[in-house]
């Protein structure tokens, strides 16, 4: 009778343990896949990779979702006078900019051939990635962690 008692302790607590193991399964496997699609929002970008390493995955503090974005509170050298925040570059990349002409008392000359920079579209882009197939992966993954922490603790 004692051993059974024990047993059911054992599960018990096994079971109590269980949503905290999930939760860091997910968090895992979110990690894991914002890490992919910051490979699909590199490979966009294409440049000499001087934007690319300002872009960082990011999991929600209660592990629930997985995001790419620019890293906050850092500028990056634009030119010689200027820093601009780097989600400010990642914005105009993105989605596109103008050009500025120079003023007509400037002794700049303007070599640009266009009005505007079309953008790259390296985050909506990665809609195509797909998120169906990402999200049944976490589930896979933390079921699967709940299940080998729960025979571990029945064994």
């Amino acid at each position: 009778m004692q051993e059974i008692s024990h047993s059911l302790d054992r599960l018990q607590h096994a079971l109590e343990a269980a949503p905290q193991i999930a939760s860091e399964a997910r968090r895992a496997a979110l990690s894991e896949a914002g890490q992919a699609i910051r490979s699909a929002v590199v490979g966009r970008l294409g440049g000499t990779g001087r934007i690319a390493r300002y872009q960082e995955v990011y999991v929600g503090t209660g592990g629930g979702y997985t995001a790419v974005r620019p890293v906050a509170k850092t500028e990056i050298q634009t030119s010689r006078k200027r820093k601009d925040a780097a989600g400010y570059v990642t914005n105009s990349i993105e989605s596109g900019h103008a050009i500025r002409r120079p003023g007509p008392n400037s002794r700049r000359k303007s070599r640009a051939v266009m009005a505007a920079v079309r953008g790259k579209y390296m985050y909506m882009d990665t809609e195509r990635f797909d998120a169906d197939r990402i999200a049944a992966e976490v589930g896979r993954k933390t079921v699967d962690a709940v299940e080998n922490h729960l025979k571990e603790a029945s064994a």
